[in-house]
């Protein structure tokens, strides 16, 4: 690596940059959790649909500060829909 303030200055940059992207992933991952622990005992539709919309929020943070492309946080967002509304439906029947 070379040693010019350029360079040192760009190394600080993208590891402060690199924190600041983990944490907002690890906040994704832990609203995900949140709601795979709800399905797993079986809650209710509100406490489901109230994990969902932290998780959206989360989800949309996270896009909104470029760490998921837009497109990527629609799809997860979809996805942990379409299993919420399997559970559900399932659940119901």
């Amino acid at each position: 690596m070379g040693k010019s303030l350029s360079v040192l200055k760009r190394t600080r940059q993208s590891e402060k940059r690199r924190e600041i992207n983990l944490i907002y992933k690890e906040r994704v991952k832990k609203a995900k959790k949140g709601i795979k622990k709800l399905l797993e005992i079986k809650a209710g539709k509100e406490e489901l649909m109230k994990a969902y919309s932290e998780y959206s929020s989360t989800v949309d943070k996270a896009s909104k500060k470029s760490i998921f492309h837009k497109n990527n946080a629609a799809r997860k967002k979809s996805r942990m829909n379409l299993i919420i509304k399997k559970f559900l439906l399932n659940k119901s029947n």
